[in-house]
């Protein structure tokens, strides 16, 4: 049985898809995890204590955005996305608490800038 459980954000590119950690990094203040999935990436910092600490999208995160807005499926230039600046929600579930809701604003420092 797992210890923890996050579910994180479907983001707004616009396509019903899961994600999965496809690579976890061990840092000295807890692990990195780059989640993945056909809209690009998102990493998450998660603390010592299991905490989320960091939530971000990558570079292709934002291509791909670029590109559904292009496309149509998104009324909104990348560069005024909610997603940068409203709250995202992130489940956690552990046996001892359950589910517990809790969000985190995302930080743009893998956003890249329009060309």
């Amino acid at each position: 049985m797992p210890r923890h459980v996050y579910l994180f954000p479907v983001l707004d590119t616009g396509l019903p898809e899961s994600a999965l950690a496809k690579q976890i990094t061990v840092l000295a203040s807890g692990l990195k995890l780059q989640i993945s999935n056909v809209s690009g990436n998102a990493v998450a910092e998660i603390g010592d204590d299991l905490s989320v600490m960091d939530f971000s999208m990558t570079d292709g995160y934002w291509a791909e955005h670029r590109r559904r807005e292009i496309e149509g499926f998104i009324h909104h230039p990348a560069e005024t996305c909610p997603e940068r600046t409203r709250p995202q929600p992130i489940e956690e579930w552990t046996a001892a608490t359950g589910w517990r809701s809790s969000t985190i604003i995302p930080t743009a420092r893998q956003s890249a800038p329009r060309k």
